[in-house]
């Protein structure tokens, strides 16, 4: 029986079977209105890069589903269109997210699809697969999250030790928008544009002197074009808007930065799990943002203790920190190397007859 992978986000939803080494399906994860017609999924993608779109839904939501409905029409665009599947002969592997309830989705796997199986497992675990023990750092739309991960169970090592931070994707483009709206009004409203630049931004390995360079005309201010093929120029905001994943006081967001999570999060693990801990894995979209790698090794070097098998040097700590490849796509490519095991379907798997039977929980 074929399996298929889906990493579906609050933002983003992907999928693919288990031997596809990128997902084959990947589109937002809502709808829209343009005019009298309702776009799906990927149907948007095209739309957004050159019009503004009518009233938006999204199925998720703070990591819960609050639209089923347009959850559903969001997989049925998936599964027919984009991977053509026939549920009743095919597993499912969903990926969770840690914290969130996803017991909601039972019901749409197995009752308004009528999947075969579905096996459910924590995304950080997929995206640290073949890392070892490992701290993953997921960078989303709606939330940073820290996770510590046991690579043999692929599983949460220490659940009480995760912790999320409400610096995503989305705050960075709003808090863009703000930004360049005291210029130019007009834009406070254009999240789509507003996007399409973070393409732009960078982490300042010291943010003062970063200020004090662009203060100094130091630092050259980048052009882009807008959909009205004007152009507005960017300049400090390329790395004042990223500084706040390691200042959120700095918005009035009365939260750690990331760096403070990490640490935090692993001074609450078991013992065990910090002395084998070898890796810092950063995935997701945002772990693609230029000098992160660099900032996090200097603020996490005085937070985290000496005796760490994953610091590189002999005798004063470096953390290991690794932005695995194609990082958006990490959870979606540890899915495929657990759907390949030979007893996947025996050993992970719940039955849509077991579903049944025991009252409707997996």
């Amino acid at each position: 029986r074929q399996s298929i992978i889906v990493d579906n986000g609050s933002y983003s939803v992907k999928g693919g079977y288990a031997a596809d080494t990128k997902p084959r399906f990947v589109g937002p994860n809502g709808t829209a209105r343009q005019q009298l017609r309702v776009l799906v999924s990927d149907e948007l993608t095209a739309v957004m890069r050159t019009s503004t779109l009518g009233e938006r839904s999204s199925p998720i939501e703070a990591d819960i589903l609050v639209d089923a409905g347009c959850q559903y029409a969001v997989w049925q665009r998936m599964f027919g269109v984009g991977l053509n599947i026939n549920p009743d002969e095919t597993n499912l592997l969903l990926a969770e997210q840690p914290l969130a309830l996803q017991a909601q989705f039972d019901e749409l796997i197995f009752e308004d699809f009528g999947f075969a199986s579905v096996c459910k497992w924590p995304a950080p675990a997929l995206a640290a697969t073949g890392l070892g023990p490992a701290m993953v750092v997921d960078f989303g739309h709606e939330f940073t999250r820290i996770c510590p991960v046991n690579y043999q169970s692929r599983s949460i090592a220490t659940p009480e030790a995760v912790r999320r931070s409400r610096v995503g994707g989305r705050l960075l483009c709003g808090y863009l928008r703000e930004l360049i709206s005291y210029r130019n009004e007009d834009f406070i409203d254009d999240f789509n544009t507003a996007e399409r630049m973070t393409h732009l931004f960078y982490i300042a390995h010291d943010f003062n002197k970063e200020q004090t360079l662009f203060d100094q005309d130091k630092i050259d201010t980048t052009e882009f074009i807008l959909p009205d093929d004007t152009t507005i120029s960017l300049g400090s905001e390329r790395y004042v808007v990223p500084e706040v994943l390691f200042s959120p006081q700095d918005i009035g967001l009365p939260q750690a930065g990331i760096h403070d999570a990490i640490s935090d999060s692993f001074l609450n693990c078991e013992q065990n799990f910090q002395l084998s801990m070898n890796h810092i894995v950063l995935c997701g979209a945002g772990a693609k943002l230029p000098g992160l790698e660099h900032r996090l090794e200097s603020e996490l070097r005085p937070l985290l203790p000496d005796y760490l098998n994953f610091l590189n040097d002999s005798h004063r700590s470096r953390p290991h920190i690794t932005t695995v490849h194609d990082p958006e796509f990490a959870v979606f490519r540890g899915g495929t190397a657990l759907a390949l095991h030979p007893n996947f379907q025996s050993e992970f798997c719940t039955s849509r007859e077991s579903y049944f039977e025991v009252g409707g929980h997996t």
